[in-house]
């Protein structure tokens, strides 16, 4: 099988959120995937927000290079997604956390990632047992961004969310399509939470910008 990187670095420069190590962390990764574990450099994917000459890190760009990723798995391929940056918690619109927020990733555009939407966006791995995925999250509450391996690849934490259907090809495309249109009209009912914009509480926001 093949061997493909995600790379996320964000450094969020010109804000007050702004950070040192993060672009250097993700540019390390690439060069310790190539140089240690036979990664090629076509079949990695950077994203960091000091460099144009890289497809900006905002929360669309990062769903939609994660659903490409794992919509062009086959059998046998490893993936790895890698993100350096912030990390937070948001309150939870549901009822799956105990202490009701959700952990978060924080791209370039503070247009947060939940755990929610990560677990829609790895759920089509439910069909792809022979690839190998692994998240290494270098942020705040990284520690349950997926809440265990087996709910975050094998279906949702509880019964009717989203589950098998979610491992279609049909349903993989289709989300892929609405990302990239920037909207949800299309978008199976069961993987729309990977497609939805989530803005950090207004407090947060004003003190990170």
């Amino acid at each position: 099988g093949s061997l493909k990187a995600l790379l996320v670095g964000c450094n969020y420069p010109g804000t007050k959120a702004a950070l040192n190590g993060c672009v250097n962390d993700a540019l390390g990764m690439r060069g310790m995937l190539t140089r240690h574990l036979g990664f090629k450099e076509q079949d990695i994917t950077l994203m960091i927000d000091t460099d144009p000459a890289t497809t900006k890190p905002t929360g669309k760009n990062i769903k939609s290079k994660l659903v490409e990723l794992i919509s062009g798995a086959q059998d046998g391929d490893v993936l790895l997604f890698h993100f350096s940056g912030h990390g937070t918690q948001i309150p939870s619109k549901d009822s799956d956390e105990a202490d009701g927020l959700d952990e978060a990733i924080v791209p370039c555009d503070m247009n947060v990632i939940c755990d929610d939407d990560l677990r829609a966006l790895l759920s089509p791995l439910s069909s792809k047992p022979r690839v190998k995925f692994t998240m290494v999250a270098d942020c705040c509450h990284s520690g349950t961004l997926l809440d265990h391996a087996q709910v975050a690849i094998s279906g949702a934490k509880v019964p009717g969310g989203a589950g098998q259907a979610a491992g279609s090809a049909q349903a993989t495309q289709s989300m892929l399509a609405a990302l990239g249109a920037g909207g949800t009209k299309e978008l199976p009912a069961e993987l729309a939470a990977a497609a939805v914009n989530r803005s950090l509480p207004l407090p947060d926001l004003q003190a990170l910008l």
